[in-house]
């Protein structure tokens, strides 16, 4: 029989790995990805988050540097790339 830490910790990951999940499968299109200046903005953010959760992101901005930043910011978080739709 489990102690109630245990039992707390146990559900805690069990917690996590449910979050985690939540988007997997599901292709996340965030417009204006990049960020301009220091800091992190909300495209960005979202972009990052999105993926954690399990999404694939396609990043959108303006500035094309900018978008292959935050992609690469995605790349790390472990999420694939969706399908090209570059023609």
């Amino acid at each position: 029989m489990r102690g109630r830490a245990e039992a707390v910790l146990y559900l805690d990951a069990i917690a996590e790995v449910a979050v985690a999940e939540r988007l997997r499968g599901k292709v996340a299109v965030v417009t204006g990805a990049g960020s301009q200046g220091p800091g992190i903005g909300n495209g960005k953010a979202a972009a990052v988050l999105f993926a954690r959760e399990g999404a694939r992101v396609l990043c959108v901005d303006l500035v094309e540097a900018r978008a292959a930043e935050t992609a690469a910011m995605v790349t790390d978080e472990g999420a694939r790339p969706p399908p090209s739709w570059r023609t």
